[in-house]
């Protein structure tokens, strides 16, 4: 039996190092939030009904590093899908406010157990909701550890569980 070239050995070891491993950590190289967030917000609050629903979290444990870049998590999501249902004079202000939170995407937060419970809030709660968490964000490390992995409260024991579950982490 002949023995492969001593190169070959190498090569699937090499592709295994270039595969990135799947990291519970969230890094940003520079301040992901922009100074104009704000502005996009204001330019949008005018065009929505205020009391139009949108799924948001509603039993993400709280976690001080985890939290805000969580809800902006959602918040973008929740954007995307009115993004899908707004009109062209409304498209326009939804893509350039999801320009601003483009960068939670490169956190790939993902939801492993299933356990995000979504009930609807008024649209006007979810504006809030990003600005403040947003806000959160100014001025914090730019690592944020523990945070891909949402975590959920569990349900009550006893209580029925009426909300919506659906894998909406991205």
């Amino acid at each position: 039996m002949d023995s492969p070239p001593s190169g070959c050995a190498l090569v699937p070891l090499l592709l295994l190092l270039a595969v990135p491993i799947p990291s519970s950590c969230c890094s940003f190289a520079f301040n992901p939030v922009s100074s104009t967030f704000s502005a996009h917000l204001n330019k949008l609050t005018p065009w929505l009904l205020l009391d139009y629903p949108v799924a948001m979290p509603s039993n993400l444990e709280p976690d001080s590093g985890c939290s805000d870049l969580w809800g902006l998590h959602f918040g973008a999501l929740a954007l995307q899908r009115m993004l899908g249902v707004a009109g062209k004079d409304l498209a326009p202000l939804l893509r350039s406010l999801l320009a601003q939170l483009h960068f939670v995407a490169d956190c790939h937060i993902q939801d492993p157990q299933g356990c995000v419970r979504l009930e609807m809030v008024n649209v006007s709660q979810l504006l809030e909701t990003l600005a403040q968490h947003l806000g959160g964000l100014q001025g914090r490390p730019l690592h944020f550890p523990g945070c891909v992995r949402l975590r959920c409260h569990p349900a009550l024991t006893g209580t029925p569980d009426t909300g919506a579950r659906r894998d909406l982490s991205g």
